[in-house]
């Protein structure tokens, strides 16, 4: 993407960095801004050093964020390097740190401290287009021609930022000989190649060629990272006419690598970075003693429940919960909505109701659900809500069954089809997603809706089938994927016996597949029982067959301070006071003696968020005993 504008920030002024790029591209100034304009497959921090390589202002919101940040000064000693202008927007009344004071010490200001914020960001497009008028550029760090005010005028300029000086006159004579000397040179150079050679043809205009997307591989020395192709296109601008002025000429684009070259894309979990944002369910947090957000009980009769899987559904992100505790004489399966935006400023859910207080039930024509079945999963196509859920439940877990129905508002989920049927299923636990964009490798027939399901609970491994889009409701055309190639592309078969593994690991349950479209990857989490390392664990893919990336515990109740914390450890000396409300008639056993649990970590995916060099991903998770719904946040370093 050509710009002229380079937006840096940190990520927790996220919102007045963007804030910035929409004023300054509805005044028609070329911005680029992470995660933005990162393309799916670029490393993080390549990406931006070509963005910073090709602008010619680079405007920092500053703030005591932007002080903390290790990426900041980096970013600002490139762009001083490259010969861009630095323009710091403050937004608090802070002074730099030193790593920053050592660029932008001495630099003019524009002050954003005092509402409305949208009157700053005005004034800075005009003086962002001021300086894109001009057509000299000294190299240097520019102050804002209509600044109001100057850092400088309450910081004295540091003692390593010297005033330059002025040239003396004999400067001025050396380079007026040195200009005559090189103009001599030139002509005698243009008169000794034109005599008896042919005038050279004219030079035609290079247009970007596109080039075929390369097949996701895998590296032979570290065999499960993720070798994702580099970005093809390419940077195409006109060839500068002779009459155009020499300072207008623009800066040469950094070298391309070959399209044929792989590049890495990796993510790694920072540990120690799961951390519990808040209880969704009840009226009081277990952990805190404080009133939870959607006093789920005092509002709608839900004192406990599980799952949570989501979905996407009519700008409203809905869970779908198991069996619940609460004001209804029976276990009931429910749905709540929610329209949080940003999971960090809190997270209230409201359950749909069958009039009243009472909460709607999960309960398709012709379907029986018993607590321990479950809905697994929802999908919206064409304006319709789709919910799967997982019946026939007995204690061998040998007979379940999945099935899709339609949601007919207000009340009804009708039941279309059959998914899936043990003992030989092995879509009973499911994740959905419609197809983002074209993918290699897919039949003929698409858009599809991919389909990543489990069989067994907990005694399984991870498969896939896709079903085109405008089949879904019958599900005739589903096909199953059936391993590689000989030239490492997908197989396609229609008998869901032929399905192969996508993850082996033999004791998955609960799985959540969603699309990250700032990396182009397919993330995917889910719990299972593999000792010693069981627990939360994440992966991630190129393609929604793999090769998936080695998984990677991002919480496990004992060492990531769940158990005791906010999850009930029956076996500690003290008590911890987490213990209830539970899944059990109350007279069947105390709730002290019931250990609790992690497991069904669904991502929401509308929260994922690239932050700088860091990947968040928030996911609900159940705890079993309190019997309730968490919500969590787990960081990944992209490299």
């Amino acid at each position: 993407m050509a710009h002229d504008v380079f937006i840096s920030y940190a990520s927790g002024d996220k919102h007045v960095a963007d804030a910035v790029c929409a004023t300054l591209e509805s005044h028609g100034i070329r911005c680029w801004i992470a995660p933005r304009d990162v393309l799916p497959g670029i490393h993080y921090g390549e990406a931006i050093i070509d963005a910073i390589h090709e602008c010619r202002i680079m405007v920092l919101v500053f703030s005591s964020k932007a002080n903390l940040s290790g990426h900041i000064p980096k970013e600002i000693e490139r762009a001083v390097s490259q010969g861009a202008t630095v323009m710091p927007l403050r937004i608090e009344d802070v002074a730099p740190a030193k790593s920053l004071d050592y660029f932008i010490g001495s630099v003019h200001w524009l002050d954003a401290l005092t509402p409305p914020l949208e009157a700053h960001l005005v004034r800075l497009a005009a003086n962002v287009q001021t300086l894109l008028s001009r057509t000299g550029s000294s190299g240097e760090i520019h102050s804002s021609p209509a600044s109001s005010s100057s850092f400088s005028q309450h910081n004295p300029v540091p003692a390593h930022i010297a005033p330059r000086a002025a040239r003396p006159k004999w400067e001025y004579a050396v380079i007026g000989c040195l200009a005559i000397v090189v103009l001599i040179l030139a002509v005698l150079t243009y008169r000794s190649k034109s005599i008896g050679v042919a005038p050279a043809a004219p030079v035609a205009a290079i247009l970007p060629t596109p080039v075929p997307a390369a097949p996701v591989v895998v590296s032979p020395d570290k065999p499960k990272k993720l070798l994702a192709p580099v970005s093809a296109s390419v940077s195409a601008a006109p060839l500068a006419s002779s009459s155009a002025p020499s300072a207008a000429a623009p800066k040469p684009a950094p070298a391309a690598r070959p399209p044929d070259v792989p590049h890495e894309v990796a993510l790694h979990f920072v540990p120690d970075s799961t951390v519990k944002l808040e209880q969704l369910i009840g009226d009081v947090d277990k952990q805190t003693h404080k009133p939870t957000i959607s006093q789920t009980y005092t509002r709608f009769g839900v004192e406990g429940t599980s799952l949570g899987s989501s979905f996407d559904h009519q700008g409203h992100v809905y869970f779908l919960f198991g069996a619940t505790v609460g004001k209804l004489p029976r276990f009931v399966h429910t749905v709540a909505t929610t329209d949080a935006i940003d999971p960090e400023s809190g997270v209230r859910i409201d359950f749909l109701n069958a009039g009243g207080s009472n909460y709607l039930a999960v309960e398709p024509t012709g379907t029986t659900m018993a607590p321990m079945d479950a809905p697994v999963g929802g999908i919206s196509l064409n304006g319709q809500m789709y919910v799967a859920v997982s019946t026939n439940f007995t204690p061998h877990r040998d007979t379940d069954r999945s099935v899709m129905t339609k949601f007919i508002s207000p009340t009804t989920f009708q039941t279309v089809r059959t998914i899936s049927q043990l003992p030989e299923g092995r879509f009973i636990r499911i994740s959905m997603h419609a197809q983002p964009g074209p993918i290699a490798g897919l039949p003929a027939g698409g858009p599809f809706v991919f389909t990543w399901g489990t069989g067994k609970y907990r005694e399984s491994d991870t498969y896939l089938s896709i079903t085109p889009v405008g089949q879904f409701e019958t599900g005739k055309g589903t096909r199953y994927f059936a391993g590689l190639d000989s030239a490492n592309g997908p197989t396609w078969s229609d008998n869901e016996s032929d399905a192969t593994p996508i993850v082996k690991d033999g004791t998955l349950g609960d799985v959540s597949v969603t699309w990250c479209k700032d990396l182009g990857l397919w993330l995917m989490t889910y719990d299972r029982r593999t000792m010693p390392s069981n627990g939360i664990a994440f992966s991630y893919s190129r393609t929604p067959w793999g090769p998936w990336s080695e998984p990677q515990i991002v919480f496990n109740a004992l060492h990531d301070h769940g158990f005791g914390e906010f999850i009930h450890n029956p076996r500690r000396k003290n008590d911890d006071g987490l213990a209830g409300p539970v899944m059990r008639p109350r007279n069947e056993a105390d709730a002290a003696d019931i250990s609790g649990a992690a497991y069904a970590p669904y991502v929401v995916e509308r929260w994922t968020k690239v932050q700088g060099p860091e990947l968040d991903i928030y996911y609900v998770m159940s705890t079993q005993n309190p019997y309730v719904v968490v919500l969590m946040k787990s960081r990944l370093q992209i490299e």
